[in-house]
C-alpha cells in the first residue's frame, strides 16, 4: 500500500473513532438533559460497551502499525505529518490502557454523575463521596497503566 493509501487508510479509521467520540458525547447529553431517572444501570452499561468498542478501534493493532510506518514519510505534508505524529502519540498512550478498566471508568462515570446531582441538589457530599473515591481510584489506575 503506498502513503497516499495508507495515510487515506488511517484518516477513515480515525474519523470511525471520532464517530464513537461523538456518540459517547450524545450519550453524555442525553443524561444530563433528557434520561428518565433510574435508567443510570442501562446507560452506565451502553457507556461502557461503547468504550470497549472504541478502545479497541483506537488500539488497534494495524492502526499502529501504518502510523509508525507513516511517521516519517516525507510525502506527508506538516499537517499530515502532525496528525500522525499525534494520532500515533495517542495510539502509544490508549494502547497501555487495559480494556476492563476503560469499560470501569465508562460505567463509573455514568453512575457518579447521577449520584452527583442528587447530592448537589442535596447538598450532601458525604453521598457523592464513595463515588468520588472510585473515580479517582479508576483515574490513579489509567495513571498507571499510561505511565
Amino acid at each position: 500500500m503506498g502513503v497516499r493509501a495508507a495515510y487515506a487508510d488511517v484518516s477513515q479509521k480515525l474519523a470511525e473513532i471520532t464517530t464513537l467520540d461523538e456518540v459517547i458525547g450524545l450519550l453524555q447529553w442525553d443524561q444530563e438533559v433528557v434520561m428518565p431517572r433510574g435508567a443510570v444501570g442501562s446507560r452506565g452499561r451502553q457507556s461502557g460497551v461503547l468504550a470497549v468498542l472504541r478502545h479497541e478501534r483506537a488500539t488497534d493493532k494495524a492502526l499502529g502499525e501504518q502510523l509508525e510506518a507513516l511517521q516519517d514519510s516525507p510525502e506527508l505534508s506538516a499537517v499530515e505529518s502532525a496528525n500522525v505524529r499525534e494520532a500515533l502519540r495517542d495510539w502509544r498512550r490508549e494502547a497501555r490502557l487495559p480494556a476492563d478498566l476503560v469499560r470501569r471508568w465508562g460505567e463509573a462515570t455514568v453512575q457518579a454523575h447521577e449520584v452527583w446531582v442528587d447530592a448537589r441538589a442535596n447538598d450532601d457530599f458525604g453521598r457523592f463521596a464513595p463515588a468520588l473515591e472510585e473515580l479517582v481510584a479508576l483515574a490513579k489506575a489509567r495513571a498507571a497503566a499510561i505511565d
